[in-house]
């Protein structure tokens, strides 16, 4: 079930005054090998993954998370270089969720071996740097009401962006160099919030693409008189733009 997020509203003139020194210096990331999500199977021989991919080559980051999945454990290793070993050797407790800085060549090898618990996980990208291109004149989001769905004792109002179409992918690319969002630290380069005049009602900040603009809500406790009207409010934090869309007034 969806748990509704409820945040106090930080003005843009805020949020960008944090980011501007390091918007300017910024680049863009898209993955080369999309997160793929490894799967320990059995218990007794370890479970090996080997996976190649082709790239420009220069510098990349590798991300390597265990989902917190009960007793992984396991060695990531790229083109014969170790990112991560396993804890018998590393002597960590824990979840586990590492970045790690590689060059990559033209073609790559990838070999991730899991040696913890069946069924236990480990998610491993690799996202390195392009151009970034900034676009001032794009289109402001327009902002419908798609329905409302009542659930678990709250009022989900389902949002859509009729237009995302005209937004560009790479909007939504991984941003490891950009602050995180939590502890996601490949969070995408646009962040996108549903907003009052007075608060934030949910944010967004690892959509991966303009699509995902059509999957945007809010809820309420079930019986209250929404909020009117409401925003979507999409800022690139790259180049310090800030989309607001639209008053889209709820019934």
């Amino acid at each position: 079930m969806r748990k509704p997020k409820y945040l106090l509203l930080l003005s843009c003139s805020a949020v960008l005054s944090m980011l501007t020194a390091q918007s300017a210096l910024a680049q863009s990331w898209v993955y080369v090998f999309a997160p793929e999500t490894f799967v320990r199977k059995g218990s007794r021989q370890a479970t090996v993954y080997t996976r190649t991919f082709s790239a420009t080559p220069g510098v990349a980051v590798v991300d390597m998370d265990d989902l917190a999945t009960a007793g992984a454990d396991g060695s990531v290793s790229l083109n014969n270089v170790a990112l991560m070993d396993v804890r018998a050797v590393t002597g960590e407790v824990g979840p586990r969720h590492k970045s790690a800085n590689v060059t990559l060549q033209a073609n790559n090898t990838l070999v991730v071996t899991l040696i913890g618990q069946n069924k236990s996980q480990l998610r491993v990208s690799v996202a390195q740097a392009v151009g970034r291109n900034c676009y001032p004149t794009v289109s402001l989001p327009q902002l419908s009401l798609r329905n409302v769905v009542t659930e678990g004792g709250y009022d989900y109002y389902n949002l859509i962006v009729p237009n995302c179409a005209l937004y560009p992918d790479e909007f939504f690319w991984p941003a490891p160099d950009l602050p995180p969002c939590g502890v996601n630290i490949n969070s995408s380069r646009t962040w996108v919030d549903i907003f009052t005049t007075t608060d934030v009602l949910h944010e967004f900040c690892s959509l991966v693409s303009p699509t995902d603009l059509n999957t945007i809500w809010f809820a309420l406790p079930t019986g209250t008189t929404p909020p009117s009207p409401v925003y979507v409010r999409l800022f690139d934090r790259y180049c310090g733009i800030v989309y607001i869309s639209n008053p889209l007034s709820l019934p």
